[in-house]
């Protein structure tokens, strides 16, 4: 028991549902809740984009305006992705 109630009163009440990004909250994969960060799934889902879009510039050699039209942003937008991860890269080296 915890508290007055059962366990099996916890689980009726607060079911693991999970979330988009995690079938199960129990078997998440993040260190911590994405909801209980400010932000927390735009920034995951942005992060997948930026690595997306960096993946697709260096490795399949992309033109930036088709990544700008694929991603749905400006061309600025990929510009400033693309220049904070070569950023990230040699700050890291």
């Amino acid at each position: 028991m915890i508290g007055e109630h059962t366990v099996d009163y916890w689980v009726a009440t607060y079911p693991d549902a999970g979330c988009e990004l995690a079938a199960s909250c129990l078997n998440c994969p993040f260190a911590c809740c994405v909801y209980d960060v400010p932000r927390g799934k735009q920034a995951f889902i942005k992060g997948q984009r930026d690595s997306e879009m960096a993946r697709l510039f260096h490795d399949e050699h992309r033109p930036v305006p088709e990544l700008a039209q694929r991603f749905g942003c400006s061309v600025r937008t990929v510009q400033r992705v693309l220049q904070m991860r070569q950023l990230l890269i040699a700050k890291a080296n």
